[in-house]
């Protein structure tokens, strides 16, 4: 397997993703594999958290440099921004579950547990006399249904189906033990501070300088922990959290789009939809008529 990490917008080797309601995607483990030669190189998603569920054959996790085999029956996550691979033999079905930040803030309100939960790859085999796993499973298929029947109303069911699978999910690592691999390091505590920061202060106002004092660090120390964890300046960081949040509050028919402006800090309007144009390619106009409103 190659050394070359590289990142995608959307699934491996796909720079967009077709998205419910901006929050998620569900695809066959193998449709992705076939298209690459049963070889999916290293790689990471900067907007996706994943939930891979292999229901027959075997597959190779590449991480860290540590290749760990999956069996059929077993489910594993991929946080966004975690360099992973994987091979595969021939018979093998499965699933791949993608849920956006959007989707993530939107579903979980801001859960701290729940967020610092889902940063780390778990990995579990379906304990099927265990009610946790059960209910885990059962809401992971009734996504998948709700996805592939397109019936209506297919857009809400599957905002409340995505918070529970979430929740599901976090009672398992909550009360069980699952294979755990994590990355440990003084950088991850400090970014996940300086992430708190920006929700605890939540205003666009503030500047990299402002969170950089507020950790006790330069603002050139905060670049380069920013850029070892998430491959991001702070800047940047600071502008993906807010243009989040405009997602959400966007959904809300009582704001106009000024009004989400100026509630998350910006002072121009105007400013405010270029900056989320850029970083979404949508103007927040546009953003509402794809999200059906």
């Amino acid at each position: 397997m190659g050394n070359k990490n590289l990142t995608f917008d959307g699934l491996y080797g796909e720079n967009e993703i077709s998205l419910v309601r901006g929050t998620i995607h569900i695809e066959p483990i193998q449709l992705i594999l076939e298209k690459n030669n049963l070889e999916v190189m290293p790689h990471f998603h900067k907007n996706l958290f994943q939930i891979f569920y292999i229901e027959e054959g075997q597959i190779q996790l590449h991480y860290n440099n540590q290749i760990i085999d999956i069996g059929a029956q077993t489910y594993f996550t991929i946080p966004k921004n975690i360099v992973h691979g994987i091979t595969s033999e021939k018979n093998i079905n499965g699933w791949v579950l993608s849920i956006t930040d959007f989707g993530l803030e939107k579903t979980l309100k801001l859960d701290a547990d729940i967020f610092f939960n889902i940063e780390e790859i778990h990995i579990a085999t379906i304990d099927f006399e265990n009610p946790l796993y059960v209910n885990f499973y059962q809401t992971y298929y009734k996504c998948i249904k709700e996805y592939n029947d397109n019936l209506h109303a297919r857009e809400l069911a599957l905002e409340y189906l995505t918070g529970m699978l979430l929740i599901r999910l976090f009672r398992i690592h909550n009360n069980d033990d699952t294979l755990i691999l994590k990355e440990n390091s003084i950088y991850k505590i400090i970014y996940r501070r300086f992430k708190t920061l920006i929700k605890e202060n939540n205003s666009f106002k503030h500047s990299v300088e402002f969170y950089a004092k507020q950790l006790s660090i330069s603002p050139s120390h905060l670049t380069r922990i920013c850029r070892k964890v998430a491959n991001e300046t702070p800047k940047k960081i600071i502008a993906l959290y807010f243009i989040n949040e405009a997602k959400v509050l966007l959904t809300k028919v009582d704001y106009s789009i000024s009004d989400v402006a100026f509630k998350l800090g910006f002072d121009d309007p105007s400013y405010f939809t270029r900056l989320f144009k850029q970083t979404t390619n949508y103007t927040p106009r546009s953003f509402r008529k794809k999200v059906g409103l």
